[in-house]
């Protein structure tokens, strides 16, 4: 919106012979232009990795985050047990998100699968989903199943793959 309202202002002082104006919109234009550039051309780096039941970091995480986590997961409550797999999501070395499932055979079930506020882009969900499967597959999965409480999770979990089965829904790790 910024490098619209300076592009608007640098024609608009160019019209009137206002070279201040123009100089000024001119220098905000460019400086908004390298701005978007390098926020749209960078490219993060991700890792995902798997944590102990009794993590510090992963408890800090969650509480950190508890107020926020209600809102997208309510009435969800941590409990470290044997049969589950929890992994974190870093982005550029900051932790995005979180994604904890109890396995069951080949099948993970999600308790929680949270990116935080500045996380929720999708990016986080492609590569845990998508690229990143391998960390799923090499658990032994080939399968993940997750409910969905409300209409905005469930179109975020169609356009990551996940396809409705009953009350759930599943995405295939082939």
């Amino acid at each position: 919106l910024s490098l619209i309202g300076s592009t608007t202002f640098l024609v608009y002082g160019l019209l009137i012979d206002s070279f201040p104006v123009a100089l000024t919109n001119g220098v905000i234009m460019a400086i908004n232009a390298v701005f978007l550039y390098r926020l749209f051309s960078h490219e993060a780096q991700f890792d995902v990795v798997e944590v102990d039941g009794g993590s510090k970091f992963l408890a800090r995480y969650l509480e950190h985050n508890a107020a926020d986590i209600e809102t997208v997961w309510p009435g969800y409550r941590y409990a470290a047990r044997p049969d589950q797999l929890r992994l974190v999501v870093f982005r550029d070395m900051v932790p995005a998100g979180v994604f904890i499932a109890g396995v069951d055979g080949t099948t993970a079930r999600v308790e929680i699968d949270f990116a935080g506020r500045d996380y929720r882009d999708l990016r986080n969900a492609r590569v845990l989903f998508g690229r990143g499967r391998s960390v799923l597959r090499d658990h032994g999965l080939d399968r993940v199943v997750t409910r969905a409480d409300t209409s905005v999770h469930r179109q975020f979990l169609e356009r990551v793959g996940f396809t409705p089965a009953g009350d759930e829904y599943a995405l295939d790790i082939d």
